[in-house]
């Protein structure tokens, strides 16, 4: 089924132009998108193993992502109602300013206890200043038509962002040591991220062709939002879906090392995963475009489940193929998870609320799934000594996501015709 009724009002020119205005912003929020909190998130298990070896504390102790995304987690929705109403702009110009500075404060940290989880705590107060839904909600007043692929391309540059990053990060520990690293994201949230974001990101201006119409005004009361069954379905499946997702995205280095990969060939295959879920954004944002926007959704997850199950029986002797493929295809699961808030917040909910429920859901659904799934990971890791019960535990994960999603479907579908 294409979804076209909400691109009637608006003539080929009209959807060109969306692409012309919003280019700067779009072009700013797909590359320093990445470079503040998901920075963090996305290299924190390029830290675990030289950090254990220093401080000689357990994986689960050092595992800090996943407690800072938790913490985050709680704080996101709260953060979205005091974005919603000062803008993204200034937001995202001094969370990434903190980023900086907290990167740096990780760099010359002392092998206390204390002090690494002090900063971590303060990563996890400035964590939604630079969240997916700041940069999504400035890309999203520029775009009506497009919009699930420009959501698409300003979350895909986070990923294939990473693709450089994580090697070039990992040989930089590798070669001159942690405290290095962690100097390099300083720079990188610095000095790179935030002349983008003062230079290029801002919301589209008070009655441009995007931000000027109703959509910008409406949009459902929160208090209906939270009657609706919609919300509270995808509140199950984002949070399913990324327990399952959390457990790779914190630990996937140490888990190929574990299967007997080297740190170098385990960083590649990392990348090959970021790689994926810079691919999956763009091209399930386009598809969520034209196509039932469930039928995607639930497609891609299933993909990332049998991903797993190939995980389940990969090791360096069957080959740096096979475990590229396997992580590849969860990695689909991964891109478009942040695809799919952003659109269903807009196709159900609209605008009005935007920054509140990406929060929910991509805050607290999404940063608690991901904490307590890099939890369990390090925790099945500290008692069984290896990922495999982990593993199996993501495939019916992801198995219990598509359902849900194509639950939501089929409510949604009696939602539209009754009003029709």
């Amino acid at each position: 089924m294409k979804i076209s009724a909400r691109r009637s009002s608006y003539n080929a020119s009209e959807a060109t132009s969306e692409w012309r205005r919003g280019f700067k912003a779009l072009a700013a929020a797909s590359i320093a998108g990445g470079m503040g909190y998901s920075l963090f998130l996305n290299t924190a298990g390029l830290f675990l193993l030289p950090l254990q070896t220093e401080f000689g504390w357990s994986r689960t102790a050092l595992s800090i992502g996943p407690i800072v995304g938790l913490v985050a987690a709680l704080f996101a929705p709260i953060m979205g109602l005091f974005i919603d109403r000062i803008g993204v702009r200034p937001v995202a110009i001094y969370g990434m300013l903190a980023s900086a500075l907290l990167f740096a404060g990780f760099a010359t940290m002392t092998p206390n206890a204390y002090i690494f989880y002090g900063i971590g705590a303060l990563v996890a107060l400035a964590a939604p200043l630079t969240s997916p839904g700041v940069f999504s909600k400035g890309v999203a007043t520029w775009f009506r038509v497009h919009i699930g692929g420009a959501l698409g391309i300003s979350m895909s540059g986070v990923s294939l962002l990473f693709a450089t990053i994580t090697p070039l990060t990992a040989y930089i520990i590798t070669q001159h040591g942690w405290r290095a690293g962690y100097w390099t994201l300083a720079g990188i949230a610095g000095l790179v991220a935030l002349p983008m974001i003062v230079a290029g990101f801002r919301e589209a201006p008070r009655g441009s062709l995007v931000a000027g119409d109703a959509r910008a005004a409406t949009g459902m009361q929160a208090s209906d939002i939270f009657r609706d069954s919609r919300f509270w379905l995808l509140l199950l499946f984002f949070f399913v879906a990324c327990v399952s997702i959390g457990g790779y995205l914190n630990q996937l280095i140490p888990l190929m090392v574990d299967r007997g990969y080297t740190l170098e060939k385990a960083s590649l295959l990392a990348s090959g995963y970021y790689i994926s879920v810079g691919v999956s954004r763009v091209l399930i944002g386009f598809l969520l475009d034209r196509y039932r926007p469930t039928i995607v959704s639930a497609g891609a997850v299933a993909l990332s489940a049998i991903g797993a199950t190939l995980l389940l029986f990969t090791n360096h002797e069957l080959g740096f193929a096979v475990a590229l493929l396997s992580v590849s295809l969860i990695g689909l699961a991964h891109g478009a998870e942040s695809d799919f808030i952003a659109f269903f917040i807009l196709r159900f909910f609209g605008l009005r609320n935007y920054t509140l429920l990406f929060g929910i859901y991509g805050g607290l659904m999404t940063g608690g799934g991901f904490a307590i799934g890099g939890l369990v990971f390090a925790a099945f890791f500290d008692h069984f000594g290896n990922y495999r019960m982990a593993i199996g535990c993501t495939v019916v994960g992801f198995s219990i996501a598509v359902t849900l999603m194509l639950l939501i479907g089929m409510v949604d579908a009696v939602k539209w015709r009754r009003r029709s």
